[in-house]
């Protein structure tokens, strides 16, 4: 059996073996370097609940521990309304403010309070409460006590869904309906790392010996859910596979529907999970169910598998890995699994292409894109080169040892050295393990004319196999001109080139963004800005000429032969 058949399979039986309700007619904090928490006493516990009314989400979290364990919480970061606090006794506890913490006079057991109703935007880490649904992430909602954060305790998690009419109810810790409840072992920072879901739509389990996975969608997709969640409960067994995995632990995927354009969906990755938000229109095409894809492939690369400096804000020295190298394995494993076709393949290897031979940082080193940190498209190059990279040497070693071994037996070493080590791996752990592959004036060399310098921008003409061939042509130069996503989760434009299209049209750093409208590909941007109390609009073709480059496309003798291509371009 093909492994595409056997993803198929795997699906179609999640399908029916697993209890689906009817359907109703987007960087992930890394687990494999942290430190091993800090065993617990065995007093201490969590209980958090939330419940959906009038005023919004109502939360209420229990801590036990000892009493200078209770003096001192943090707050989400959504500003909470009638926050009070209760000892054991549940006698008042008088506190202070000091921004997101709360400082008691004496140990605080209970902390209440209520999440309003908020203007909701394109993060979907933003807290969205509507009539008779909501969505919110921990790092939003949740008040911890600081004692917590690093040592995992027992800790339970209920759902309450009166007020909502037929609910659903979901956490990245498992689905239900009308109350769910459930306890597991978690320190505090993974706490703050789930998301939740609740309103009207749709659940289904899956059970199979790849693992567990559950899913819960609220609102109309334009796509049948049992089937997608069939799908990536299967794609994810497949992954588990592919890195050899000893334990696949149980996962839970989270579908929201909100008010967003379409295509302008997200994706994260949450605890044991994943959260997609999306609008109503949005199809489940390649480039969603890429970027679905890329998330499951964080669960080893970027959590058990660390390259580089685990220190907090040292991270995007490693997006290279993290990201572009991850984002290879998500193409490489949906198209070797049937999920994208001949087509969608070329055209994701054609857009890392693209972004790399028309950025405005083509020519900077990978230090000097770090240094930049949120410059417009800095992120977006450094990932392509990661996955240009992998590609390359993806090539380079099948060609080294006459198709035996591929690129992927290299991130399956890294994968054993990292289960050995439990925590990060040096950043030249990765050139070492291609060293033995294809030698190591190769790797270094490959390594840095791709990433560290990005001197290369072009893949060797048969990288893809025989059912592709090489070409030139003109990649369009999209350059909105600013950080796109920073400034809509800031309100504020953000990353803004003097020299860009938008700044001749008028916009100005600092500007608060009131509505924002930029294409992804043709067509024109308007944004509403607020500056001085007054309101501008600023309009403009986010363009700034085009640029040659490589490109693949099907060679002619396979342009109908879907099987012939697969079997000639993604192999095994």
């Amino acid at each position: 059996m093909t492994r595409a058949a056997a993803i198929v399979l795997v699906s179609a039986c999640a399908l029916a073996c697993g209890r689906a309700a009817a359907p109703v007619t987007p960087l992930a904090a890394p687990k494999a370097h942290e430190a091993p928490p800090r065993p617990a006493p065995a007093s201490r516990s969590l209980s958090v609940t939330l419940g959906f009314g009038a005023q919004g989400l109502h939360v209420r979290v229990l801590a036990t521990g000892a009493p200078e364990d209770l003096r001192a919480w943090t707050l989400g970061e959504d500003e909470p309304d009638r926050l009070e606090a209760r000892d054991a006794a549940d006698r008042p506890v008088t506190f202070r403010r000091e921004g997101r913490r709360l400082v008691l006079e004496s140990p605080a057991a209970v902390v209440t309070y209520d999440v309003r109703p908020r203007e909701a935007d394109e993060d979907a880490r933003t807290t969205l409460i509507e009539a008779a649904r909501f969505r919110a992430a921990g790092e939003k909602i949740l008040a911890i006590p600081d004692a917590f954060d690093a040592a995992v305790v027992e800790t339970t998690v209920t759902l309450d869904g009166r007020g909502i009419d037929a609910p659903v109810l979901a956490s990245t810790f498992g689905v239900g309906n009308d109350r769910v409840s459930r306890t597991v072992r978690v320190a505090g920072a993974e706490l703050r790392r789930v998301a939740f879901l609740g309103g009207g739509g749709g659940r289904a389990e899956f059970d199979a010996p790849e693992g567990h996975d559950e899913a819960a969608w609220i609102g109309y997709t334009a796509f049948d859910p049992r089937a997608v969640a069939a799908e990536v409960a299967g794609f994810r067994g497949l992954l588990h596979d592919y890195f050899k995995g000893n334990e696949l632990e149980p996962s839970t995927l989270l579908l929201a529907v909100d008010a967003r354009p379409r295509g302008r969906f997200r994706v994260l990755r949450r605890a044991s999970g994943l959260l997609v938000a999306l609008s109503g229109t949005d199809p489940f095409d390649a480039s969603l169910r890429l970027a679905v894809a890329h998330e499951l492939v964080h669960a080893w690369i970027g959590e058990r598998i660390w390259l580089g400096d685990a220190t907090p804000g040292r991270e995007a020295e490693s997006y290279w890995f993290h990201e572009g190298v991850a984002r290879w394995v998500a193409r490489e494993q949906l198209a070797r699994a049937g999920l994208l076709s001949p087509e969608e393949y070329a055209t994701e290897v054609n857009r890392l292409l693209g972004i790399v031979t028309t950025s405005r940082h083509a020519t900077r080193s990978s230090a000097e894109l770090v240094r930049e940190g949120t410059t417009f498209g800095v992120v977006p190059l450094l990932v392509a080169r990661g996955a240009l990279f992998a590609t390359i040497a993806d090539a380079h070693v099948r060609g080294a040892s006459r198709g035996a071994r591929s690129f992927d037996d290299v991130l399956r070493a890294l994968a054993r050295q990292a289960e050995a080590k439990r925590g990060p791996l040096p950043e030249g752990a990765l050139r070492e393990a291609l060293a033995a592959e294809i030698g190591e004036a190769r790797a270094r060399s490959g390594f840095d004319e791709v990433v560290a310098k990005g001197t290369t921008r072009r893949l060797p003409d048969d990288a893809l196999g025989g059912c592709f061939e090489a070409r030139e042509i003109v990649h369009q130069i999209h350059d909105p001109g600013f950080d796109v996503a920073a400034s809509r989760t800031s309100k504020t434009v953000i990353g803004l080139d003097p020299r860009s299209a938008a700044a001749i049209a008028g916009l100005r750093p600092g500007d608060a963004l009131v509505s924002i409208d930029v294409p992804e590909k043709k067509g024109e941007a308007r944004l509403e800005v607020e500056r001085d109390q007054k309101r501008i609009v600023v309009v403009y073709a986010p363009s700034s000429g085009s640029a040659r480059g490589q490109a693949f496309s099907r060679r002619a003798a396979f342009r109908h032969d879907d099987e012939a291509c697969r079997k000639l371009a993604l192999r095994r």
